[in-house]
């Protein structure tokens, strides 16, 4: 469900969300207890001006993705947007074989589009669109599908070009098993954070149906297709889904609520979940369990920064850096300067090892459940110049651990 505010936000300002116990199910079933977000989220100092983007397509975040071969004639189109994208405008073709709508698919070049069932589902915080042919895709052929610049993000941005991929199906459609190959935590892991990050993959890196991803995110209930118990699933901790791999072939969850210390946990997978061919995963639970460390302090690790450390990059206006944490985090600890070239904030970069470092236009923005952070800087980036990304000791993830300072080797812009 989304809803627009009938005014605009303040600028650099931190708004929390609240759903009172009145809102119900389509089957007249309250929520079991009014939610309020932990720690909210913050506006940047502007209006958003950037437009909507595909996660890259060469190395996923479509499905179908870029020259895939063998794809099953039974697939579905997925497709993972960098931001929430306007769902009126992510619309098919569900009459004829004309080519309307903003997401199209064609086996003769568009001269005539397939027919899609339905229109698309969201998903992932509507950044992720799931739609399925009407009938399964010729076999042995050559495809492509199309994202119109039609697409919108919820501000009114629109894409900046229209992106079209190319496939080829396979022989036949996708009837196999489908299970849960591993886990992150293993089962038997010990030590584990409160407040980690849990992975569940899929045989053979098969993409998951997103839309089949339901999780508790609210009181104590064992429901959704993937659960987290400390008691055999007599009740659940709610979790939230941070994202699915580039390929929808891993999910990626993390704890609504830190976990206990000293317990034992068991990831649960049932048979609601499916893949994007219609198979269901074979119900699984862990058999041992995790269990957490029997203190909330201790290092946290950082999981990448963007762009990548070695990397090359732009020089434009828009490149944003981005950290990747391991653990979920508390964003008032994340913070930035957006004044001045002093070297102030936990999230720090920097053209010349910290002497001075970069204006933000506007504090860290989190994604992906408090467990990723990005920050804008005010002006273009200088050409042939390495920026160094610098995380202080003040950053500290949901139970109070902190960071050990994490200063990256620096990434390159182009001439």
């Amino acid at each position: 469900m989304t809803v627009v505010p009938a005014l605009a936000l303040s600028a650099n300002t931190r708004y929390q969300v609240r759903v009172t116990a009145n809102a119900q199910s389509v089957e007249g079933v309250p929520l079991a207890a009014t939610y309020s977000s932990t720690y909210g989220f913050t506006t940047a100092s502007g209006s958003d001006t950037r437009p909507p983007v595909i996660q890259w397509l060469a190395g996923g975040f479509t499905s179908p993705y870029e020259m895939e071969s063998g794809v099953p004639t039974n697939t579905a189109i997925n497709v993972t947007f960098q931001e929430p994208v306007d769902p009126l405008t992510m619309r098919v073709n569900t009459t004829d074989t004309t080519c309307n709508g903003n997401i199209q698919l064609s086996a003769d070049v568009f001269t005539t589009c397939v027919i899609f069932a339905s229109q698309p589902i969201s998903s992932i915080s509507g950044t992720t669109y799931t739609t399925y042919p009407a009938t399964p895709l010729n076999p042995s052929s050559n495809y492509r599908v199309r994202f119109l610049n039609a697409i919108t993000d919820l501000s009114g941005n629109s894409m900046l070009s229209t992106i079209t991929i190319r496939f080829s199906t396979a022989a036949s459609a996708h009837v196999s098993s489908f299970d849960v190959t591993s886990t992150t935590p293993t089962s038997g892991a010990i030590g584990v954070s409160v407040s980690p990050i849990l992975y569940v993959n899929f045989t053979g890196s098969r993409p998951v149906d997103p839309t089949t991803v339901a999780l508790n995110g609210s009181g104590t209930s064992c429901t959704g297709t993937v659960q987290v118990s400390a008691n055999n699933f007599a009740t659940c901790t709610p979790i939230a889904l941070q994202y699915i791999g580039s390929y929808f072939e891993t999910l990626a969850l993390h704890v609504l609520t830190p976990f206990a210390n000293s317990t034992t946990y068991k990831i649960r997978v049932t048979s609601g979940l499916k893949d994007i061919y219609g198979n269901a995963i074979t119900p699984f639970t862990q058999a041992t369990g995790f269990t957490t460390t029997a203190t909330t302090t201790g290092s946290t690790i950082v999981n990448y920064l963007a762009p990548l450390d070695n990397s090359a990059v732009s020089n434009e206006i828009y490149v944003p850096f981005t950290a990747n944490f391991l653990r979920v985090m508390n964003p008032a600890t994340i913070t930035a300067s957006t004044s001045g070239t002093a070297c102030t904030g936990s999230f720090q970069v920097s053209a010349d090892n910290f002497s001075t470092c970069l204006p933000m236009s506007s504090q860290p923005v989190a994604f992906a459940g408090n467990t990723r952070f990005t920050v804008y800087p005010q002006s273009p980036l200088a050409v042939n110049t390495v920026y160094r990304t610098r995380l202080t000791t003040a950053v500290q993830d949901s139970g109070g651990g902190a960071i050990t300072a994490y200063n990256g080797s620096g990434v390159t812009t182009m001439p």
